[in-house]
């Protein structure tokens, strides 16, 4: 299968891409991101620099994935004052002397996330697999597998599935599974389904 990028994405040359993803209008993936397959990005949603995003991954409209932060304890939280960036050469800028600003790593996303419209997640966070991110969420603090986490700052509203399910779901990693190995499952039948996982599994 092949990637879907729309013509006005950006991929950045350094970033690692798991075919297929797909990419729509103004969507970024930054430098040194990461990219898993069959996971997409929609309109105008960022996967910041250095952040990963897992495989099945649903991201909506206007997600901010690990997005650049600024320092709050320097003189200012203008970038001035460690990067060369924003205006570049020009004479006074190119010769002020800097400091170097620690930045967080980025934001690392698992497996089968759903992250809703204008949801952020800020660097340094870790998103469990099979999470879900719900729309406007600012997200400031790890998320557990399979947790449903709302509001700002993003707050745990309830788990998918019980602990057990949980637990069988990680075990099984279905996101590793070729898509063919798919086809077919009851997938609106949790239980059903985690069987005949298990089943493929133990076959191996």
């Amino acid at each position: 299968m092949k990637n879907v990028f729309h013509g006005r994405s950006q991929v950045a040359r350094s970033a690692q891409i798991e075919a297929p993803v797909r990419l729509e209008r103004f969507s970024r993936v930054a430098d040194h991101a990461s990219m898993g397959r069959m996971s997409y990005l929609s309109e105008l949603s960022t996967l910041a620099r250095s952040c990963q995003l897992g495989r099945f991954c649903s991201v909506a409209r206007f997600v901010e994935i690990g997005p650049i932060e600024h320092p709050v304890d320097f003189l200012s939280t203008h970038p001035f004052q460690y990067s060369k960036h924003h205006f570049a050469n020009q004479e006074a800028w190119d010769r002020l002397e800097r400091c170097d600003f620690d930045e967080k790593p980025g934001a690392i996303v698992g497996n089968d996330v759903w992250i809703g419209l204008n949801a952020v997640i800020l660097r340094g966070v870790t998103v469990g697999h099979g999470a879900i991110i719900g729309a406007g969420a600012v997200v400031t603090k790890d998320v557990p597998p399979y947790a449903i986490v709302v509001g700002s700052p993003a707050k745990i509203l309830r788990y998918r599935f019980d602990a057990g399910i949980i637990q069988r779901l990680l075990d099984v990693a279905w996101w590793d599974m070729e898509l063919e190995a798919l086809s077919g499952l009851p997938f609106d039948d949790i239980e059903a389904t985690l069987n005949r996982l298990e089943q493929a599994r133990a076959q191996r």
